[in-house]
């Protein structure tokens, strides 16, 4: 199931002709996270469009951009573009997994697997991998929650408690 989840990822990826790098909202990310990367600043403005440092605002949650922070390069470039998918393809993929340990003791093992089937064979977590938006990395994070809660269920303790205040 996981295998076939990341081939129809890569694959995607693979076979999908992106017409712009970056475009729409992607660019709104993708300005946060060069312009922490190079200024220091917060700021969803291009650089060129100020003389120094640009104005920071806080329009978008920094999470994303954070998230982009190691990969992005100015100018952006079909490699970063590349990177950022192959690293969410891996959020994807590393979700499955997730949620299946996170119904693994509340609901049958074959409902489970069905349920955890229909995520990965789910079309808009394949392809959302193609975009350089948050999708992939909300999935994540709510499967990761979802795991974490049903730690804290099976073993009560502080270290659980504390898992699932770090995923909130």
């Amino acid at each position: 199931l996981i295998d076939f989840s990341d081939w129809t990822m890569v694959e995607m990826i693979n076979n999908t002709n992106v017409l712009f790098l970056i475009w729409a909202d992607e660019s709104d990310y993708y300005n946060y996270a060069v312009n922490l990367n190079e200024y220091g600043v917060y700021s969803r403005s291009w650089a060129d469009q100020h003389k120094g440092n640009p104005r920071p605002d806080g329009l978008r949650n920094p999470g994303y951009s954070l998230f982009l922070l190691p990969f992005v390069e100015s100018p952006p470039t079909e490699n970063m573009l590349r990177t950022i998918q192959i690293a969410q393809v891996v959020l994807s993929v590393v979700s499955i997994v997730l949620l299946y340990f996170a119904l693994h003791s509340l609901i049958n093992p074959w409902i489970n697997v069905v349920v955890c089937s229909l995520v990965a064979t789910s079309a808009h977590l394949i392809a959302a991998n193609i975009y350089v938006l948050t999708e992939s990395l909300f999935a994540f994070l709510m499967c990761g929650l979802a795991c974490s809660f049903a730690f804290l269920a099976r073993f009560p303790s502080y270290k659980s408690i504390s898992l699932v205040g770090l995923m909130i």
